[in-house]
């Protein structure tokens, strides 16, 4: 499975609907390298639904949303100086007549100021909205300000094309792209949504300061180092992971080994243009100027290697 995902490594959550896990797979049977995992498993034959975040994304399991009659984990993703992000996984069993009653339910225990992101296995087909099922999952997902993304197939037979798996928002303007992809380790493919990055833009009055980390003084193996003597066994007391983590532990060894500095940035900068690339700059322009002193050099000292030469030839 690890094999596998690693072809998709630049998804940071990857969620599994039907993952027809119970107690006798391990964690460490479905580890996935450079991810944590939140499962949620069923005691009978099938279903299932867990969730792969990758391990830098500080993250927090909603456990007072978590409901009996439903297959569905709730989680709050942690990002800083950003709103809470809440995602979640769910999946219906194709006879499962309670469903809506359940998921209304737990939509509306949702904060509605949260981004939300739901990805589903309703197994219902919504290329034919005719049915009274799906008439009625539409309009809960209206009343809650909720817009399901795909419109293409996630399930192909030789008799059939449906649209079981969904992608559901309630700000459809903070993603940039969702699709279907042809592949997958089942019978349904592979359905993504990527969250658009927000990155603040330069204004055009004057000169502006904007912090970047300096990574002049960075030494890899230092900075490890210090990480791994440094005592942790506090965090095992603290509940929020995020504050506690980043701010007290990671970031204080983190400014050490690259501290942030003011740099000013003159109007009509490009929107392209990141931290990163004007650090680059900048490092270019130091090498630059290194070679044109040793160039100076060069040519100071050829000019004086010449006039000793030539008193000799004459």
């Amino acid at each position: 499975m690890g094999q596998y995902s690693n072809q998709y490594d630049m998804f940071k959550v990857k969620f599994v609907k039907e993952s027809w896990l119970d107690n006798t797979v391990t964690n460490a049977e479905i580890h996935i390298e450079g991810y944590n995992i939140v499962r949620l498993d069923n005691s009978r034959n099938g279903g299932g639904v867990c969730v792969f975040i990758r391990e830098d994304i500080a993250f927090s399991p909603r456990q007072d949303l978590h409901d009996d009659r439903l297959e569905a984990l709730w989680i709050d993703i942690l990002i800083p100086k950003t709103k809470t992000i809440t995602i979640g996984t769910v999946y219906r069993p194709p006879k499962e007549a309670s469903f809506l009653i359940n998921f209304e339910e737990i939509l509306n225990k949702l904060n509605q100021l949260n981004e939300l992101y739901i990805v589903g296995d309703i197994n219902k087909c919504l290329l034919h909205k005719k049915s009274s099922l799906c008439k009625n999952y539409m309009n809960i997902l209206q009343m809650s300000n909720l817009k399901q993304l795909l419109c293409e197939p996630t399930r192909i037979t030789e008799n059939s094309k449906t649209l079981l798996d969904h992608v559901i928002v309630n700000s459809e303007d903070r993603v940039s792209q969702s699709g279907v992809i042809p592949i997958g380790l089942s019978d349904h493919f592979i359905t993504y949504f990527t969250r658009k990055f927000e990155r603040k833009t330069i204004s055009d009055s004057g000169e502006n300061l904007i912090k970047i980390r300096s990574t002049k003084n960075y030494n890899k193996e230092d900075f490890c180092k210090k990480l791994n003597d440094a005592n942790w066994s506090e965090l095992y007391l603290c509940r929020e992971v995020n504050g506690t983590w980043a701010k007290r532990y990671f970031y204080f060894f983190l400014n050490e080994a690259a501290p942030k500095r003011d740099i000013k940035i003159k109007k009509h900068t490009e929107p392209w243009m990141t931290s990163e690339i004007i650090e680059l700059n900048q490092k270019r322009d130091l090498l630059l100027n290194i070679y044109k002193k040793k160039k100076i050099v060069n040519i100071f000292i050829t000019i004086i290697v010449n006039a000793e030469i030539k008193p000799r030839e004459r």
